[in-house]
């Protein structure tokens, strides 16, 4: 598993930038891109981190070759030019945990 490192009392907030994705946003109104910003802000104030932007790409899937997401590349830009924080939080939200479960066949 995966150890986060934790900002003791005493010390600055660690910067982190999140990033939020949806393949299709049928409502229009960027609800789970928004859900998924709240949960890493959440994740970054349980260690101490602060959210200092907010990378989107909404209504923008990730699985076919001629979808551009722009502030995908754009992270990728800033990271590569050094102009972001050390750290990144993202929201994992895999296939399986957004279908309702299946009841057991008999």
């Amino acid at each position: 598993m995966l150890k986060l490192a934790t900002v003791t009392e005493g010390t600055e907030p660690v910067p982190v930038v999140s990033y939020a994705r949806i393949s299709a946003d049928i409502r229009g109104d960027e609800h789970g891109v928004q859900d998924q910003h709240r949960v890493n802000r959440e994740t970054a104030a349980r260690h101490g981190w602060t959210v200092v932007h907010e990378f989107t790409d909404n209504d923008k899937s990730a699985a076919k070759a001629d979808v551009y997401r722009d502030e995908f590349e754009n992270v990728l830009k800033a990271l590569k030019a050094g102009k972001l924080p050390d750290g990144a939080a993202g929201a994992r939200c895999g296939r399986r945990r957004q279908r309702p479960a299946r009841p057991a066949a008999r």
